[in-house]
């Protein structure tokens, strides 16, 4: 079993990997997806609520090292997603959750998160990466457009990490020349 303060991994998919895993003939990587909202086994959780977004963020590692700890393959992360429809959500904590993931990822050693842009609703979508494309003057570059290039450039793949102190309230991920945080928004 695979679990955690953020809730439990389903088993038929823990065993699905399994097999895919006993039984592959040639792979070069391995590419899961998932979200980080769970709705079984996270505790004082009601199916379909999110309890704490930033601890349940923590599933995204918890996956990695399960599937590092059976195979050398790179793990790539093809969608991974955070926020349950309809959240309301700002800004902001959109954002900061998302980092949050991140950081998770990086932390555990993923070597791939692909970021899929949402279609933007308009210039202030705060998880767009570009203005809509098909309006007139799309395309022009969003805020977390630069959030992931700033994480791309300082964490990527295989850069040591460093520990920090911080309070419990901020996730840090530092190396040797940045260091990122973010706090519960």
């Amino acid at each position: 079993q695979l679990r955690g303060s953020w809730g439990t991994v389903d088993q038929r998919t823990l065993d699905a990997f399994t097999y895919w895993l006993d039984n592959n003939d040639g792979a070069d990587f391995v590419v899961v997806d998932g979200h980080s909202e769970s709705t079984d086994g996270a505790p004082n959780e009601t199916p379909g609520e999110t309890t704490d977004e930033f601890a349940e963020v923590r599933k995204f590692s918890a996956v990695s090292r399960w599937v590092e700890a059976r195979t050398d393959l790179p793990l790539w992360w093809a969608e991974w997603y955070v926020e349950p429809p309809g959240s309301g959500w700002s800004g902001p904590r959109q954002t900061a959750v998302r980092t949050a993931a991140m950081m998770e990822m990086a932390k555990s050693g993923v070597r791939t998160a692909l970021y899929w842009n949402p279609r933007p609703r308009g210039p202030d979508c705060a998880t767009c990466l570009w203005t809509d494309t098909g309006a007139p003057n799309g395309g022009a570059p969003l805020p977390f457009l630069t959030v992931l290039q700033n994480f791309a450039q300082w964490f990527p793949p295989g850069t040591p990490l460093q520990d920090v102190r911080a309070p419990a309230a901020l996730r840090v991920l530092a190396q040797p020349r940045m260091q990122i945080g973010r706090a519960h928004v």
